[in-house]
């Protein structure tokens, strides 16, 4: 109760200032939605959106291709806003938004962080008025340091290390990142990754440089050739099954912001070090159609037994001995081929994947790996399309694997008017099926043995009231990690978003997750059931921007007693011409990690990260930016956790034996 007094105490002091949705606002609400996902593929999927934020589109002449990569604008609504500009002419203010038809105040507030409209004279706005340049370039070094010692970094003897070689970190304490961007005009860009975590060694046990290097070259055509890159980059594909995701993968994403089945090459920015391909890409544009066709080649981490391959490692981290043995052991190539047409309303396109390791796969006694790939090959290929009838859209795909099996994703999405949407998504994964670059939406996390159902609702009843909803049921026909049997899950999420004025808005949401899980001795299924409430208020009081929130956990085990965790939260942002001042904290209570509570808070540029607070503690973070000659950005933060009742962090190579883990992070960009 005394939660709940918290925020409405907090509800009475609300002035008005400004435009509520800030990028943090953004990154919190609409990339937190991506909830399966972990934080590398967060991290890239906010770096592809950070980029149109400091690059935004000038929406007088934005096109179907350009509004396509802003996955929360439905097609309907891209083809609205398109319309729209053609028969009333160019837009003076963004304000003008609230005219087009199908925008609605959420997907204009989220839009308005993607464009902008240049002044009378035709010259971009100020803040984006660098854009212009023909060559832009910019340096970003990241430098982490922490103000603890993990156990991996003690002093072992030689005799510890001889009897337990997994024992020591070879790298030191810091983590390091340096990110070079380059562009010329719209029609080249590049870039350069190279990243070292905390742990990993700098300059040696093998490692050229950092541990982890990405590059890219990507151009863009007007003619025949409309796409290519060399280096590291992604491929959109259909609905998912046999390659890439788009930038979404979560029940709320597909019911809030539905399905647009999307070929293209997306260049790797992020330091995800497993879901990507190295090697070339080129889409040719003729008429049309388009073809996009691709190779690569590249290094995975695997453990092997008796010369085949057991597991690939998707950690990406290299510090112990084993580790770093096995970095890079296992290689793979692959080709792909996509074709696309479309025509109006209609969308077509086929899809083919080959990968091909040098060493073959074995089979794993373990029983939820009966089905894992085997061998050396494996080949996906699919069929997909978008049927679009004014209200009603019907998109999907359709694959099959080399070996037999079969998979299927189809959507359903009902659209009579801005304030309401009905959406019902069918998938049949066949547990033969295996795609090794596949990451279509399933409640399970795996494109592979899961037949499920989701039927989800958006509907707004009141101007400022909008009301989300779904229901998500699965079934796992063949054993799943930690259920040796045929086992059921399901998610139902409820969610009310109350914009009481332009600068306050009022969010609630509740979840709810069950799955089904072996008992003790694997003689039955038992129901484990796990409740989530968050209670959020942003708001602007003068010049700060605002956002109290209150989380709740509650898991109830079939076997066993009920336990709760908690947290109420605090965030804030300053944002004047020169200076930023960010800073967050949390007050949190849970039983264990299994009543944990995830919450955002401030990042510095090309950081994204949904900490996660379990036990009893305090968490505080603080940021400050300062800009010096529109060029160089200077960011210090620092992020401090203590805990209550527990004298250490973490276990194993990870432990920290103080409780009070501080940690600081400074970052230089440079833009010329």
């Amino acid at each position: 109760m005394k939660y709940l007094l918290v925020l409405l105490l907090s509800l009475t002091v609300l002035s008005s200032w400004g435009q509520t949705l800030t990028w943090e606002d953004f990154v919190e609400d609409y990339l937190s939605i991506d909830e399966q996902q972990g934080r590398e593929a967060l991290q890239q999927r906010a770096e592809q959106l950070l980029y149109i934020h400091e690059n935004p589109f000038d929406i007088n002449r934005i096109t179907p291709d350009e509004l396509s990569r802003l996955p929360f604008v439905s097609a309907r609504q891209a083809d609205s806003l398109i319309s729209y500009i053609h028969r009333y002419g160019p837009l003076h203010s963004l304000g003008e938004l609230s005219l087009v038809p199908w925008l609605d105040k959420v997907t204009r507030d989220r839009l308005m962080l993607f464009v902008y409209i240049p002044d009378q004279t035709g010259e971009p706005l100020p803040q984006v008025k660098w854009r212009s340049k023909p060559l832009r370039q910019r340096v970003a070094a990241n430098y982490a340091q922490p103000l603890y010692y993990r156990a991996g970094f003690s002093n072992y003897t030689p005799e510890q290390l001889a009897k337990s070689p997994n024992l020591k970190y070879y790298g030191n304490a810091l983590a390091l990142a340096l990110r070079y961007r380059g562009s010329y005009r719209d029609s080249l860009e590049w870039g350069l990754t190279l990243q070292s975590d905390e742990g990993e060694p700098i300059m040696s046990q093998g490692n050229r440089i950092f541990d982890y290097q990405s590059l890219y070259l990507a151009g863009k055509g007007r003619g025949v050739l409309a796409q290519w890159l060399v280096g590291d980059y992604q491929i959109q594909q259909g609905a998912g099954l046999v390659a890439g995701q788009g930038l979404w993968n979560s029940a709320l994403a597909v019911v809030s912001f539905g399905g647009r089945p999307r070929q293209g090459i997306i260049k790797h920015t992020g330091t995800d070090e497993i879901r990507y391909f190295r090697g070339a890409a080129v889409t040719l544009r003729l008429s049309r159609v388009m073809l996009t066709a691709f190779v690569s080649y590249r290094n995975l981490d695997a453990t092997f037994s008796k010369g085949y391959a057991r597991t690939l490692l998707t950690s990406g981290y290299h510090r112990t001995r084993s580790e770093l043995d096995r970095k890079g052991n296992l290689h793979t190539t692959s080709e792909g081929l996509s074709l696309q047409w479309q025509s109006r309303g209609l969308l077509l396109g086929l899809n083919g994947l080959h990968t091909e390791y040098n060493k073959p796969f074995a089979t794993v006694p373990a029983i939820y790996r009966r089905y894992y790939p085997k061998g050396r090959s494996l080949g996906n290929y699919s069929a997909y399309y978008q049927l679009r009838l004014s209200a009603l859209s019907l998109t999907g795909e359709e694959a099959v694997s080399e070996r037999g099996g079969v998979a299927c994703n189809n959507m359903l999405r009902y659209q009579p008017s801005r304030r309401l949407a009905v959406t019902l998504q069918h998938r049949y994964y066949d547990k033969r099926y295996q795609a090794p670059y596949s990451f279509a939406y399933s409640l399970g996390g795996h494109t592979s043995n899961e037949h499920g159902l989701l039927a989800g609702l958006v509907l707004q009843p009141l101007r400022k009231l909008t009301l989300t909803g779904y229901l998500d049921y699965a079934r796992h026909p063949f054993a799943i990690y930690q259920a040796t049997q045929s086992s059921d899950a399901m998610s139902v999420h409820l969610q009310a978003d109350w914009q009481l004025d332009n600068d306050t808005k009022l969010s609630l949401r509740y979840r709810v997750r069950m799955k089904q899980e072996d008992n003790a001795d694997s003689s039955a299924l038992l129901s484990n059931w796990h409740h989530y409430w968050r209670i959020q208020a942003y708001y602007v009081i003068g010049c700060i921007h605002w956002v109290t929130s209150a989380d709740f956990n509650l898991y109830t085990p079939a076997e066993g007693k009920s336990r709760w965790g908690r947290m109420v939260s605090q965030r804030m942002s300053l944002n004047l011409k020169a200076v930023s001042v960010k800073a967050s904290a949390a007050w949190f209570h849970t039983a264990d990690y299994l009543t944990a509570v995830r919450s955002y808070e401030p990042q510095m540029l090309y950081s994204f990260s949904f900490p996660t607070c379990a036990y009893h503690g305090l968490r505080a973070t603080a940021i400050a930016e300062v800009k010096l000659a529109q060029r160089l950005t200077l960011s210090a933060r620092y992020t401090i956790t203590h805990l209550t009742n527990r004298d250490h962090f973490s276990s194993q190579q990870q432990r920290i034996d103080s409780p009070t883990k501080q940690d600081l992070y400074f970052q230089v960009v440079y833009d010329f």
